[in-house]
């Protein structure tokens, strides 16, 4: 992990946007996806402040989440392209194997 990151943890928004790229008009829209007291705290009226140890958490646990999910879909795509299942998630009732001229006069109907 960068020196910097480990001696500084909660830092103002300018230089939390400034490590991080993330656009400070955006802190506002984000701050409800993350918990407060961990990614941010608010110090004053007028002042939050943003931790960066917080953020790299919470970055890697969207990355999981994300992962996962992008697997879940895949997976479900392939059953669906396997004619095991339909688009709705339901087993389908149709072949699974249908002849190549089949296919052609169903794509031919669309365009």
């Amino acid at each position: 992990m960068n020196k910097h990151f480990e001696l500084v943890d909660w830092v103002t928004a300018e230089k939390f946007c400034e490590l991080t790229g993330e656009q400070i008009s955006n802190l506002k829209n984000l701050r409800p996806q993350w918990d407060e007291g961990k990614v941010w705290v608010k110090v004053s009226d007028r002042k939050i402040l943003y931790s960066l140890k917080g953020y790299n958490a919470w970055v890697e646990q969207a990355a999981q989440v994300y992962q996962k999910a992008q697997e879940q879909e895949a997976a479900r795509y392939r059953l669906i392209l396997n004619g095991t299942v339909n688009a709705s998630g339901s087993p389908s009732t149709s072949p699974t194997h249908q002849p190549t001229s089949v296919r052609r006069l169903r794509l031919e109907k669309i365009l």
